[in-house]
This record gives C-alpha cells, sequence and structure tokens, in this order.
C-alpha cells in the first residue's frame, strides 16, 4: 500500500458504515437533486418571463416598444436560464466530486455518541431548579401601592411564576 493510500484510509475514519457503502448511498442521494433543481430553474424563468408579459401589458398604447421590450427581457432571462442551469449542474457535480466526513459539520460514528451525552447533559442541567421561592412584586399596574406574591421556580431555561407553592407542568 503507498502512502498516499494509508493517508487516504487514515483521513476517513470514524464512519460508521463502509467507506464505500457510504459514498454509493450519498452519490445516489445527490443525483436524485439534479432533476428537482433543474425544474426549479425552469419554473424560476417561466415565472419571471409571466410577470414580464403582465408588466408590458401596460405599454399597449406603445405596441413595438411592448415588443421590443418583451423580446430584449425574454432573451435576457433565457440566456441566463441556460447559464444558471451550467451553475446549479457544476454545483451537484463539485458535492459528488468529494465528500469530506472530516468536517466538524459532519457527524460520524466517533462524534455522533460524544454529541449526544452533551446534548443529554444540557438537558439534564437545563431542568436542574437554581432557586425557587416566595417573590413579592410591588406597584402592580393598577394597584398603585400595592403587592402581590408569586411562587416563582428558577431553571437554567427559564424562570416560572404561579399563584401558590404548587407547580404545574
Amino acid at each position: 500500500m503507498s502512502s498516499t493510500q494509508k493517508f487516504a484510509i487514515r483521513s476517513r475514519t470514524g464512519l460508521f458504515t463502509p467507506d464505500l457503502a457510504f459514498e454509493t448511498i450519498v452519490k445516489k442521494q445527490m443525483q436524485k437533486l439534479k432533476e428537482p433543481s433543474l425544474k426549479c430553474v425552469d419554473m424560476v424563468a417561466s415565472e419571471l418571463t409571466s410577470t414580464i408579459r403582465k408588466c408590458s401589458s401596460k405599454l399597449s398604447q406603445y405596441p413595438h416598444l411592448r415588443e421590443e421590450m418583451e423580446r430584449i427581457v425574454t432573451t435576457h432571462i433565457r440566456d441566463r436560464e441556460g447559464k444558471t442551469k451550467d451553475q446549479v449542474m457544476l454545483l451537484i457535480d463539485i458535492e459528488l466530486s468529494y465528500m469530506n466526513t472530516n468536517h466538524e459539520d459532519f457527524i460520524g460514528f466517533a462524534n455522533a455518541q460524544q454529541r449526544s451525552s452533551q446534548m443529554n447533559k444540557k438537558k439534564t442541567a437545563g431542568n436542574q431548579v437554581i432557586r425557587k421561592g416566595w417573590l413579592t412584586i410591588n406597584n402592580i399596574g393598577i394597584m398603585k401601592g400595592g403587592s402581590k406574591e408569586y411562587w416563582f421556580v428558577l431553571t437554567a431555561e427559564n424562570l416560572s411564576w404561579y399563584k401558590d407553592d404548587e407547580v404545574r407542568m
């Protein structure tokens, strides 16, 4: 095995499936993006052309100007439609050419368990009660000079208050 092959194997560790199977599945899914992406470009171009026709109807008293304006703008839209489709295809081909499983946003098998335990710790910490007790609020709205007592529960994520010391969820 050459040194480059060894490097390629080491740079792709931590996946929960074999590399070849993973790449095959992902590439099939990426290929499925081509058709809807191109249809989206067609729909946008069609909608722009339709909008141009509606706008140019306001120029009905100037038929030559209306026709020329429609022709120029529609030609430009069709030209850009072709270039946009080329860019979409290029972007998908770029995404298909290399799958960076070492990127920080990619959760491989090794990182999945670590992130799961971190999330569980955060959830547990978020539900821990920091402080609870009676809170007196003075000068409430219409009750000038008055006060009202509330039972409060403060956690890392929120503050809740109740009319009595019975906590309701």
